[in-house]
């Protein structure tokens, strides 16, 4: 990994502290909680850079074969190799 991530403190805290006060969560699991929505967040963040990275590499090249020129089995095993979620 080439790029470090770093978190907007404020805005993280303020969205956790958002979702604590609306689910009502018991005070001893707040810490396994605050992980638990930290690993979600990162999950989701890292998710969603991957799936831009492919979208810029797949539609930023102008020789790629387009998707409505492939027949299905050529279709169908672009997507396994796009789909490792």
């Amino acid at each position: 990994m080439d790029k470090r991530t770093f978190l907007d403190v404020d805005k993280f805290a303020l969205g956790f502290a958002s979702t604590t006060v609306e689910s009502k969560f018991e005070d001893e699991s707040m810490v396994k909680t605050a992980k638990n929505f930290l690993a979600a967040y990162l999950t989701a963040y890292y998710l969603a850079e991957n799936f831009n990275a492919i979208e810029r590499e797949n539609f930023d090249n102008k020789n790629a074969e387009k998707f409505e020129d492939m027949n299905f089995e050529t279709l169908m095993n672009r997507v396994k190799k796009l789909n490792k979620y």
